[in-house]
């Protein structure tokens, strides 16, 4: 198998994929459901949490929220050590529509990237879209 030089993507196929992503997760788009299980019992509370903590006092060092306490930093899935939970965070008081923003650019960039590995096996334009 030859691989190719990886094309790159234009407004106008960024644009396309961005539609895609919107129309595919229209449920999440229009916020007619919400994420559930760890999404909304761990994930949401920690966010909210370090967007309080950003918003009013500096960095989460502690979340007395959770259990007995917890070290925000301890925690290398949570929101601390994402770069994109934490500039959410910073820049907007996190709810559940920043939840779901911060989703939909999870899956945006999961497809960009999917595209570039296609567009680096093959040539074909029919196989990029």
């Amino acid at each position: 198998m030859q691989l190719t030089q990886p094309s790159t993507i234009s407004l106008k196929n960024l644009l396309l994929l961005a539609l895609l992503v919107l129309a595919a997760n229209w449920f999440f788009t229009f916020q007619l459901v919400c994420l559930k299980d760890d999404n909304s019992f761990y994930y949401l509370p920690v966010r909210m949490y370090l967007s309080d903590a950003l918003h009013t006092q500096g960095i989460p060092y502690w979340n007395p929220y959770l259990m007995n306490g917890v070290p925000q930093h301890a925690d290398i899935q949570g929101a601390v050590w994402n770069p994109i939970a934490f500039i959410l965070a910073y820049v907007f008081h996190y709810n559940h529509s920043c939840f779901l923003f911060e989703y939909l650019l999870y899956i945006f960039i999961a497809a960009t990237g999917i595209w570039k590995l296609v567009s680096l096996v093959t040539n074909d334009k029919q196989a990029l879209f």
